[in-house]
């Protein structure tokens, strides 16, 4: 994981489920999504002055395999290059962020606050896939830029990579 931080910045990320191995990678069924954010501390948070801690993890919630137009069965390209190969996976999922805060008061106390991101896309899938193929979606989180903007607002910028991994071909037999 790439993290960046500014330079006034010295606190420590965990990421969990970061589980794909990014090195030589081959697999053509994959996306990244960048997620930019302004988290605003809950009502009942006292004033932030610095982040200490942050606890990050991505999960899938649902997933839906759709068919997608082609033209005698060729796959459809437009201007900015999207391929349409006639099957897409939207996946719906959520990152949960727990930050680890010291208040920005006298007595300097160490705080957190849970955030869950939501967040949907789709993969487009190769020209091979079958309406009953199932697939397994892995998630990693590459990139985390997180920056105090006052004492109740935090910059949030998460970039996360998608896999969708065929697990069964839809006609067997």
């Amino acid at each position: 994981m790439f993290l960046n931080k500014d330079d006034n910045s010295n606190y420590e990320i965990t990421c969990l489920n970061n589980n794909i191995n990014l090195m030589n990678y081959k697999d053509v069924n994959w996306k990244e999504i960048n997620m930019v954010d302004s988290l605003t501390l809950p009502e009942d948070s006292l004033d932030i002055r610095k982040i200490n801690s942050i606890i990050v993890g991505c999960s899938i919630q649902k997933k839906q395999l759709i068919h997608t137009p082609m033209i005698k069965n060729t796959p459809i390209e437009n201007l900015e290059g999207e391929i349409m190969t006639g099957f897409k996976l939207m996946i719906q999922g959520e990152v949960d962020e727990k930050i680890f805060y010291t208040v920005d008061n006298e007595e300097q106390l160490i705080r957190a606050c849970e955030f869950r991101l939501p967040f949907y896309t789709a993969i487009t899938l190769d020209k091979e896939t079958q309406i009953n193929d199932t697939y397994y979606v892995q998630s990693y989180i590459e990139n985390l830029y997180t920056k105090v903007i006052n004492q109740r607002e935090i910059s949030n910028n998460i970039t996360i990579f998608l896999n969708a991994e065929k697990i069964r071909i839809g006609n067997y037999k």
